[in-house]
């Protein structure tokens, strides 16, 4: 796998850089995590808060496109980035932040039939 950079433009307005790349590959197109961690590591940023946004690939060919954002700070990343995006991008070993359990429901009773005369 060889990524290249086409385009990286920093958006200070959001905290974030936005990143388009070009990735060649052999048999299947790479996963976003593969993706995820080479494109940090090219532009020297953090992995958790990289996020690959799309990944065109192109018929008949082993290139894609990639489209990223790269932030400074991760509380504007979650403010900014769509929710299950970024669940894409935690990976297995991070523990997520558990929900509360819901409430148990109530048993359903049973229906008390009047008794014909």
């Amino acid at each position: 796998m060889n990524i290249t950079l086409k385009q990286n433009n920093e958006n200070k307005a959001l905290s974030r850089k936005e990143v388009v790349a070009e990735v060649v590959f052999e048999k299947a197109t790479p996963n976003r995590k593969l993706i995820q961690k080479e494109i940090a590591k090219l532009v020297k940023a953090d992995e958790k808060l990289t996020i690959i946004k799309q990944i065109k690939t192109y018929f008949g060919s082993s290139k894609a496109l990639i489209t990223a954002n790269i932030y400074n700070d991760e509380n504007v990343m979650n403010k900014l980035e769509r929710k299950n995006l970024i669940e894409k991008h935690i990976s297995k070993e991070e523990p997520k932040a558990e929900e509360p359990a819901e409430s148990p429901s109530p048993e359903p009773q049973e229906e008390v039939k009047p008794e014909a005369e």
